[in-house]
């Protein structure tokens, strides 16, 4: 029987982490109409809700120009040869991190685990905000040029709390970077820095006040 739930354990584990991507599309392509983990890197306070939980995906897949220019050379037909090119055909932007949550009320026989601390972490995780550097190349000394180049390295810091009554205040950062030098000159450098605070309030049984506040910097 152990056996039986180990194997079913992580079956749901493997089958959960391809749902992220495939639900938020499902549910609109955007958090602000729904609620879920994915909320927490647009209000941090939200973290609140999700402890000690693990965040993430796989990425999406999308088709290659590649693929299609083969399709299209093979008379319509994937199974030919020339479409089994080597080139990277993985999921694009896979991102990974956590949730960790303290209660400061180590109370077993009290089910309100507040006041409660929460920290987050995510790695890789693509923001529409970098789009912002997805631009033309810019004209540098001595006809050389900087290359906007999409940021290599991507994480989100976020820290939250949560009252007793259950109002949760929060703060969050994402920082997404890449910088490289030859002979003394920037080749590709691109920089983006984004800061939230955020609130939840709950007002009624079924109604919560919810409102963040966030800047940005390239």
């Amino acid at each position: 029987m152990k056996k039986v739930a180990v194997v079913l354990l992580t079956a749901g584990c493997l089958a959960s982490i391809y749902a992220t991507d495939a639900r938020i599309i499902g549910m609109g392509k955007h958090d602000a109409f729904f609620m879920d983990e994915t909320s927490v890197f647009r209000n941090p306070a939200n973290l609140n809700y999700y402890p000690n939980m693990i965040l993430g995906s796989l990425g999406v897949y999308v088709q290659d120009s590649m693929d299609q220019k083969a399709a299209q050379q093979a008379g319509g037909s994937t199974g030919n040869t020339f479409a089994l090119q080597r080139y990277n055909r993985d999921p694009e932007r896979p991102y990974f991190g956590a949730i960790v949550s303290y209660s400061l009320k180590q109370n077993a026989e009290a089910g309100n685990q507040y006041p409660m601390v929460s920290f987050g972490a995510c790695f890789n995780r693509y923001d529409d905000a970098l789009k912002y550097l997805s631009g033309p190349s810019v004209s540098g000394t001595n006809g050389h040029y900087l290359v906007m180049a999409p940021p290599t390295g991507k994480i989100d810091l976020m820290g939250g709390y949560a009252f007793p009554n259950g109002g949760m205040i929060g703060i969050g950062t994402y920082l997404a970077f890449q910088k490289e030098v030859s002979d003394g000159m920037i080749n590709y450098q691109s920089d983006l820095f984004k800061g939230n605070i955020g609130m939840n309030l709950p007002l009624a049984k079924s109604m919560d006040l919810e409102a963040s506040l966030g800047i940005m910097g390239v």
